[in-house]
């Protein structure tokens, strides 16, 4: 969980994610890996996944690249 708090917290420092709490930012995009790492395996898709983590951090793609 730390290495993908540091990554939110560099993309806050960035102006590239929007969010106030950085640690349950993480926590939040760590569960919903977990959770939806079935539904990648299931429809062989992951665009689906990142999409919903940029969105979940209120990233755009364009500056989370």
């Amino acid at each position: 969980m730390d290495l993908v708090r540091a990554v939110v917290v560099e993309a806050r420092e960035r102006g590239a994610a929007h969010v106030d709490d950085t640690r349950e930012a993480a926590r939040s995009i760590v569960a919903q890996l977990e959770g939806q790492i079935r539904f990648v395996k299931l429809d062989n898709d992951s665009q689906r996944l990142w999409a919903s983590c940029l969105a979940l951090l209120g990233a755009r793609g364009e500056l989370a690249a």
